[in-house]
């Protein structure tokens, strides 16, 4: 995933968990009402059902690897 400078998007859902391991850049990204500032190196591990967003705030890209666990179907 690349953000570039200054973006935002709206806040989303996904019927999954996700990993995002940031590669490159700076990232402030919201669950719920929790904020977490990501650096280069940085990892984060949620329940994607909570409303997330990443927000770049600086004015260099970011990239981010990005993992989706999906729960098999019963």
């Amino acid at each position: 995933l690349t953000i570039m400078p200054g973006a935002q998007r709206a806040f989303v859902q996904t019927d999954a968990y996700e990993f995002k391991y940031v590669l490159k850049g700076k990232v402030e990204y919201t669950i719920d009402e929790e904020v977490f500032l990501m650096e280069e190196g940085d990892s984060i591990f949620f329940d994607a059902t909570a409303l997330h967003n990443p927000k770049n705030l600086t004015d260099q890209e970011a990239l981010l690897i990005v993992v989706y666990i999906f729960n098999a179907p019963k």
